[in-house]
């Protein structure tokens, strides 16, 4: 699973970034909202696990572009803030869970089966589709061979 971290401490960018290797994630790291959305412009990853209160842009701003840019996209937010006007504001967002600090590594250990559970990776999902519409296609143009066989024997 391809993991975007966001965090504006470096040392819990480190230890996040460990901690997810170590459950067969390929992670990426930002240290800011805006080097996040330039890393998802390059590549969209299957999570996207930010720290709430960073300096310039918040995680619940990167929550909203997800969810606005990418739909689909889960997102979860890691605070040492659990005020619950707060916890509102992320789920209205769209955010899928909510980690508080300081967390246990089981912490992350469930919320990637359940984002397996209800996400497939992306990489699965386009390949999926790109089957769909290749099957469709087939069978459009099965059925358009079919019409001109069958204007030529009219004709």
């Amino acid at each position: 699973m391809h993991v975007l971290i966001v965090d504006d401490n470096r040392d819990s960018l480190e230890l996040m970034a460990l901690q997810l290797g170590a459950l067969d994630c390929e992670v990426r790291a930002a240290g800011s909202v805006r080097e996040a959305v330039a890393l998802l412009d390059v590549e969209v990853p299957d999570l996207v696990l930010t720290d709430l209160c960073m300096p310039g842009e918040d995680g619940l701003a990167l929550a909203r572009y997800c969810r606005t840019r990418y739909p689909d996209l889960p997102v979860a937010i890691i605070s040492g803030y659990g005020d619950h006007a707060i916890v509102r504001a992320a789920l209205a967002c769209g955010v899928i869970d909510w980690l508080e600090k300081p967390f246990e590594p089981s912490a992350f250990e469930r919320l990637l089966r359940r984002v397996r559970a209800r996400h497939a990776p992306i990489g699965d999902r386009l390949a999926s589709s790109a089957e769909c519409y290749g099957a469709r296609l087939t069978q459009f143009v099965s059925a358009l061979g079919a019409m001109s066989a069958a204007l030529k024997l009219r004709g």
